[in-house]
């Protein structure tokens, strides 16, 4: 009954605004019911008009109502109703100008409509077409005096044109004729802030929450009045009361942890914090960077040592999938003497994503140190099967038997990783490299070379090949030339990597081009971060041949307390 009553109503309007009386047709099948019937054709815009309010009622997208409504425009040009129809689709679909026009259209053929005035001021606005919106606006809220959205349109739209006072005096019109509604008065409150009248905003905001205690919002803004104007006290007291009324608000436990920071009161804005790992509101990354800046201050952590606890325990509970959680607990964990404890959180995490590279690393690492090398071998093997089509977890088996000594076994991971990289280039290349380099080490120089002329056929500007195939031919003399050239060439490609120039530098020097070998190491030394010994020992014994002596032996001692071998260092020593 309500439906059929709406349609009827509909029917009315569109006899009353826009259908114009041409020849009867005849409603063909399709189009009408199936019995042919004369109708008169000003009617048959009405009937499609109402069918495209059906299709709006009923489909789940706006395509048949829009095809109903343009067919409606090709009947009837001037019909309002589906103008404005078709305007409210194009605002949904963000057709802004299509919109506008539309809406503009429908206004002209019935200036009295109210909707399409508001359909056009509100598309102006949308369209940052201000100037032009603002009198629409005007008209259409002293059209309707009592609409408070009326009055929310005019005051965003001078404060669009950045005119705050006008927006205060539309927002105090409709407090006088439309009553006092919570949003506009809130905005209104807002807007006195901002142009500096926070007496009077605090004044309204008070008068307001004194009827309105639990609206949250009106809370948070007189909350920021009184930081404005440094009721520090009233501010965080202000607050805590918005929290008593919702314990998980974000905004007021970020504002409160704030305040406690600036204020220095560490009990209160740890506490803060912890309240804040809690809130839904607060998302992971923000909750991580507090998490992490609390942490680490070693200092800090032992003086509020439960408070820290308590906050690391919140992030890894609300986050246990979250590897960073995860791993900023461990290590807190770890960081406060229980090792164990701080492990076997991340081994937990592991075994539930084996793929996590870090996760992997930071438990091997740990299992390494407690020479648990089978341990460290079933992590990996956890991390092969997560990833099958991966090399990587190959080549850490192969790496790990390497270092215990079990060279076919190695060989045998690095075989494997080449079928998995059989369609990669640029992976071949690596793992090819890989096996020269175990070859060299195992002394079978002939067939490590051979694998490294295959790998850079493979990937000619894979950088670890060149440079570690050029090292070892310096290493034996051998072919220094052409060692010269690849090393340059992996300078070219990596022209900060401190290990490329050291390798540059020491095949230079083995030809004879000391000087050149000089500057080039010299470069290697200032980008070195990891302490080479290897790179310090080669720096004195350049340093040596240039007849910097002194220089040479402060280098080869500072090699030795880098970790090189004591012997070598020795007998450079004792030369004159």
């Amino acid at each position: 009954m309500i439906y059929w009553t709406c349609v009827l109503g509909c029917i009315a309007v569109m006899l009353s605004c826009g259908a114009r009386p041409q020849k009867s047709v005849s409603i063909t099948p399709g189009m009408e019911p199936a019995s042919e019937v004369e109708i008169d054709d000003s009617l048959r815009a009405t009937f499609l008009y109402i069918d495209g309010l059906k299709a709006l009622m009923t489909d789940s997208v706006p395509d048949r109502a829009t095809e109903i409504f343009e067919r409606v425009l090709e009947l009837d040009s001037l019909h309002a109703p589906s103008m404005y129809q078709l305007a409210m689709l194009a605002v949904e679909q963000d057709s802004i100008a299509r919109a506008t026009e539309l809406s503009r259209k429908a206004l002209e053929v019935d200036s009295t409509d109210v909707w399409y005035r508001i359909a056009y001021g509100r598309t102006l606005l949308i369209s940052g077409r201000l100037n032009e919106a603002l009198p629409e606006l005007k008209r259409i809220t002293a059209n309707a005096p009592t609409n408070p959205e009326n009055y929310r349109l005019m005051a965003a739209l001078y404060s669009e044109l950045k005119m705050p006072f006008s927006a205060i005096e539309v927002l105090d019109s409709a407090e006088m004729r439309a009553g006092l509604y919570p949003e506009l008065h809130l905005h209104k409150c807002a807007l006195l802030a901002s142009v500096g009248q926070l007496d009077r905003a605090r004044t309204e905001l008070e008068r307001y929450r004194a009827g309105n205690p639990y609206d949250v919002q009106a809370g948070l803004m007189l909350a920021s009045v009184y930081g404005y104007i440094h009721r520090d006290s009233l501010h965080a007291a202000t607050l805590r009361d918005v929290l008593t009324i919702d314990p998980s608000n974000g905004e007021a436990l970020m504002r409160l942890y704030d305040f406690y920071r600036r204020e220095g009161n560490e009990q209160e804005f740890v506490q803060a914090a912890v309240e804040m790992m809690w809130s839904s509101d607060i998302g992971f990354d923000t909750k991580h960077e507090i998490v992490m800046e609390l942490t680490s201050d070693a200092e800090f952590c032992k003086k509020h040592f439960a408070a820290i606890t308590e906050l690391t325990h919140a992030l890894v509970t609300q986050y246990p999938d979250e590897y960073r959680a995860v791993e900023l607990h461990a290590i807190f964990t770890m960081t406060t003497g229980n090792i164990h404890g701080g492990a076997n959180r991340i081994k937990e995490y592991f075994r539930k994503h084996p793929d996590n590279a870090s996760a992997l690393e930071l438990i091997t690492n740990y299992e390494a140190v407690s020479d648990r090398f089978d341990s460290v071998r079933y992590y990996y093997c956890l991390h092969r099967e997560a990833l099958p089509e991966s090399v990587e977890p190959l080549i850490m088996l192969s790496a790990l038997e390497q270092h215990l000594g079990n060279n076919p076994e190695a060989h045998k991971f690095l075989k494997q990783a080449l079928r998995v990289a059989a369609d990669n280039d640029s992976l071949r290349s690596s793992v090819m490299g890989m096996q020269a380099d175990m070859l060299y080490n195992e002394g079978k120089k002939a067939k490590a070379y051979k694998l490294y002329r295959r790998a850079l056929d493979i990937n000619p500007d894979n950088c670890s090949v060149l440079n570690n195939y050029a090292y070892f031919l310096s290493l034996d003399s051998a072919d220094l030339v052409r060692a010269e050239t690849m090393a340059a060439r992996a300078v070219s490609i990596a022209s900060t990597n401190a290990t490329y120039l050291d390798t540059y530098a020491w095949v230079l020097f083995k030809r004879g081009e000391t000087e050149r070998a000089l500057k080039v190491i010299k470069q290697a030394v200032s980008l070195d971060s990891s302490g080479s010994s290897e790179l310090l020992l080669h720096y004195g014994d350049i340093l040596y041949a240039t007849g910097e002596r002194f220089m040479a032996r402060m280098y080869w001692r500072r090699a030795l307390n880098a970790g090189h071998d004591p012997t070598e260092i020795e007998q450079r020593l004792k030369l004159p």
